[in-house]
């Protein structure tokens, strides 16, 4: 547009250091961080600087605890509660958050905007990987800690014989699988011909490189603030099986093979639906 080059973005560490003086037009806070007391710094500076506060809201416990069998605890949101306080407006990653965030952040002021927009993929990145035969290759996001929405301790349950012959591809970040779940997988899948492959801290380029080879995403969470996986697996042409949850129905549409939430066997038919070219 025009008048971007009017638009000038200040960083900092901490609010403290990298300021430069006077007033600012808008603050944006972006929770989840080890900062001490970083919710009330940034709220006190926009105060000072007569800048607008945005907060930038991924999920709310409320949303959380209506989808997940893994209960949050809505203390661990006071910061940002009480930031939202003094907001102009909570950003949103999507209409489903929107929603919900309006019902949680019921404190802010009478003129407070909710807001969403949909955050992008690396598209230049995903472009870039090569087009290639797809192999007998299985792919899921995990994360093993702090994360029993992710269906993390559901995985060997969806070790199933319409995988015999195919690789499943961990992609993790910094993590290992733990022992007891890494054993119990390997004995299973020896069982079923399934071959097991571990990949941590991948870049992007490796990501959608094994999106590209790849026959079907697995996204077993049982809540996710957006999903980003799915909506990657779409534009690289790779199906994907998930949870019908509504954040995903509002993003991907009927484009993914849906199974009920919690419902693992239905999870595990609709694995079989898919690699069989059928998802309905």
């Amino acid at each position: 547009a025009p008048a971007h080059e009017r638009v000038h973005f200040q960083r900092s560490r901490d609010f403290r250091r990298d300021i430069p003086p006077g007033d600012f037009d808008v603050v944006i806070l972006v929770p989840s961080t080890g900062v001490p007391a970083f919710g009330e710094r940034v709220t006190a500076f926009a105060l000072e600087r007569n800048a607008r506060l945005v907060l930038y809201n991924f999920e709310t416990p409320n949303w959380c605890n209506a989808l997940s069998s893994a209960a949050r605890d809505a203390r661990d949101w006071n910061p940002w509660r009480r930031s939202a306080a003094h907001a102009s407006s909570v950003l949103s990653i999507s209409g489903e958050s929107s929603g919900w965030a309006r019902e949680f952040y019921a404190d802010v002021a009478p003129d407070a905007k909710f807001h969403h927009f949909y955050p992008p993929i690396n598209t230049p990145v995903a472009d870039a990987a090569p087009a290639v035969p797809r192999e007998r290759r299985i792919v899921v996001f995990m994360r093993f800690s702090s994360a029993e929405h992710k269906g993390s301790g559901k995985l060997l349950e969806l070790l199933d014989e319409s995988m015999r012959g195919f690789s499943l591809v961990l992609v993790m970040g910094k993590e290992e699988v733990p022992e007891a779940t890494r054993s119990a997988m390997e004995k299973r899948a020896e069982s079923l011909d399934i071959s097991l492959e571990s990949r941590r801290r991948i870049s992007d380029r490796e990501k959608f490189e094994e999106l590209k080879r790849a026959r079907l995403l697995l996204f077993p969470s049982e809540f996710e603030g957006y999903g980003y996986p799915p909506v990657e697996a779409l534009y690289c042409g790779t199906p994907c099986v998930a949870f019908d949850l509504p954040v995903l129905r509002e993003t991907c549409g009927d484009a993914l093979c849906y199974a009920p939430p919690g419902d693992w066997p239905a999870f595990r038919r609709a694995i079989a639906a898919a690699l069989g070219s059928n998802c309905n």
